[in-house]
């Protein structure tokens, strides 16, 4: 298992430092195709909720133990007649509060079933209410990253009087708090391809829990209804536990509470659909490496509704009468067309930051709205726009116009 670890952690660095070799683009900081207009049929994991929009979902997770791995990561058998399931429901809601930061909400109940030498027992309530705050960054046209911090306090306190070894009653879990923090990164590698990984510390206030390293290693296809997403993930024991006596309480046919040093390694695949502004997951895992731990599958489903109406806005920004102060022409249009330059500049007070309308004009008069951005950087007559939304699927060309209020 050891050797495992320190094969992983070499070959996440080695990725990343070549990932970094490569990295050379004429247009940083630019937003990736597909993310402004209709929703995304699938938020990648460094993506943040809409600005000024709301986010409410409900998540189940079905998992079933088929087995165990010891400490050495061996597989153990499950003793026949014996079986545990975890049922959990996830109610979540998010805010938006930029275009770079959000933050979630989410309440998790718990209800699992276990029998073990023919003694049937089960547990269910609330198990723990959660708090994460996440900022992203777009460090260049492909590669965008983004640090979560995530807060989880458990709902219940476990007694060994009454869900000791022997008692009647099941543990719903390991007790205390959970604190953790996620360095993300997603790499676009074609229009609709994406791959992320991401890479986390979890500390634990139970007692001789040890903090553990969460990873994820995922790749996506993201079409405008439909999303295939493939990947692998797990955790890394920091191995801080000593194995010391610890109260044994009654957790059933499972491993997952309670335990020394747990690690595990499992690959999934899910897919998504979107409809209007709803999306539904659905996701199959398999636990296939481990220790102490259980071996097993889980089988998961989400339904995500986001309150982003972008043909409302749309609608609203077009039909409203704008004045304009400044108006310029396009002259040259990057190759991905994700910036414009334009040939006015501070000596005409284009400013950084300032936001731009970019219209298609003919000689009768026709104003149609393309896109909107803002200033991202200037000279004495000249500026790049990087644009924020498109309202049309026309490609931008010199000579189109930009209008400042």
């Amino acid at each position: 298992m050891k050797t495992f670890k320190l094969y992983f952690l070499m070959s996440a660095c080695w990725s990343l430092f070549n990932s970094s070799l490569s990295l050379a683009f004429d247009e940083p900081d630019a937003p990736k195709n597909g993310f402004w207009g209709p929703l995304p049929s699938y938020r990648l994991k460094t993506e943040t909720i809409r600005h000024r929009s709301i986010e409410l979902g409900l998540a189940g997770n079905y998992f079933s133990t088929t087995g165990y791995f010891n400490e050495n990561g061996e597989k153990e058998d499950l003793s026949e007649n014996d079986s545990y399931v975890r049922k959990d429901l996830l109610l979540f809601g998010g805010y938006g509060f930029g275009e770079n930061f959000d933050m979630l909400l989410g309440l998790l109940y718990r209800t699992h079933q276990s029998v073990k030498a023919e003694s049937d027992i089960s547990a269910s309530g609330i198990e723990s209410i959660a708090v994460e705050g996440k900022y992203k960054v777009d460090l260049y046209e492909q590669l965008t990253m983004a640090i979560s911090l995530s807060f989880k306090q458990k709902m219940f306190e476990n007694d060994p009087e009454t869900s000791g070894l022997g008692k009647d009653k099941m543990i719903l879990g390991d007790d205390g708090s959970e604190m953790m923090m996620k360095g993300l990164l997603t790499y676009q590698t074609t229009a609709k391809n994406y791959l992320t990984g991401e890479m986390g510390y979890r500390s634990f206030t139970a007692d001789n829990s040890s903090a553990e390293l969460p990873w994820l290693v995922e790749t996506s296809w993201i079409g405008s209804r439909f999303a295939l997403i493939l990947g692998v993930r797990g955790t890394i024991s920091m191995e801080e536990d000593d194995g010391l006596s610890r109260i044994p309480y009654n957790q059933g046919a499972t491993q997952l509470y309670n335990t020394v040093n747990p690690s595990y390694t499992e690959p999934f695949v899910g897919v998504n659909f979107l409809t209007g502004q709803t999306r539904f997951g659905l996701e199959l895992a398999q636990r296939v490496m481990g220790s102490n731990t259980d071996q097993g599958y889980t089988i998961a489903a989400s339904l995500t509704w986001n309150s982003s109406n972008e043909e409302k806005k749309t609608q609203i920004k077009i039909r409203s009468v704008k004045e304009y102060s400044i108006e310029a022409t396009i002259t040259q249009v990057s190759s991905r067309g994700l910036f414009v330059k334009i040939n006015k500049g501070v000596s005409s007070n284009v400013e950084k930051g300032e936001s731009a309308d970019i219209y298609m004009t003919n000689e009768l008069g026709g104003n149609v709205l393309l896109a909107t951005g803002i200033v991202y950087d200037t000279g004495v007559d000249w500026a790049i726009i990087k644009l924020t939304k498109k309202y049309k699927k026309i490609n931008l060309k010199p000579g189109y116009v930009v209008r400042f209020k």
